[in-house]
């Protein structure tokens, strides 16, 4: 059988009363014999688009540079949504 699945990683940070919020969505076209291999595939897909966010947080966030630099840590809220 095939399907498509989507899978979208969101990630805000907050620091010192300001916030960045990160999103990634990845879509991909599956092929899938039963109903363990395509509840496999959307964790693998699920830890894709977690590992994307989180690369481009390191890339990309002013907020974490900024409590890195004072010695602070960021709070954080995830969110991860999965559709077919």
């Amino acid at each position: 059988m095939r399907a498509v699945i989507t899978k979208r990683y969101t990630r805000k940070l907050s620091y010192n009363y300001n916030s960045e919020e990160f999103c990634t969505e990845v879509t991909k076209e599956i092929e899938y014999k039963d109903k363990t291999e395509y509840l496999a595939e959307h964790e693998k897909l699920a830890a894709q688009v977690k590992a994307l966010t989180s690369i481009d947080i390191e890339k990309n966030s002013v907020l974490l540079r900024d409590a890195a630099d004072n010695g602070d840590a960021v709070i954080t809220k995830e969110h991860t949504v999965g559709s077919h």
